[in-house]
């Protein structure tokens, strides 16, 4: 009997650019944003179930932030008045973190809290 298995990496390119992530199961596009997306990439950890990048596509390239989370694969994105806001519950119970999915491609993690930014903790 043969066993074959399948590759859950995610490769993206370009006919100039290539970028490669491991992910223990499939990738999952969570948001898209003009020619920005958010993909969960799964660890298959108990402890840690992933991380999120933040791709963007654009004149300047193909780019993607480096991994960023808070080991939870329950985020919710939020569209705000700055742009999209990815919540997920904090590390070990604590309360929730955030983070501003830039339009540049970049990621900036919330720092004042959601309660600043007038939302409520939906964890």
């Amino acid at each position: 009997m043969t066993q074959t298995y399948a590759n859950n990496d995610l490769t993206l390119a370009t006919d100039v650019d290539r970028l490669t992530f491991r992910s223990a199961y499939l990738p999952e596009v969570e948001a898209l944003s003009g020619n920005s997306f958010l993909i969960f990439l799964a660890t298959g950890e108990h402890e840690c179930a992933g991380y999120y990048i933040w791709g963007t596509l654009d004149d300047a390239g193909l780019r993607a932030s480096p991994q960023f989370g808070s080991c939870s694969d329950r985020g919710e994105v939020l569209r705000t008045a700055k742009g999209l806001l990815l919540v997920m519950p904090g590390p070990n119970s604590s309360a929730a973190v955030s983070f501003h999915l830039n339009k540049d491609g970049t990621v900036t993690e919330n720092k004042q809290g959601l309660k600043a930014n007038g939302i409520v903790d939906p964890f």
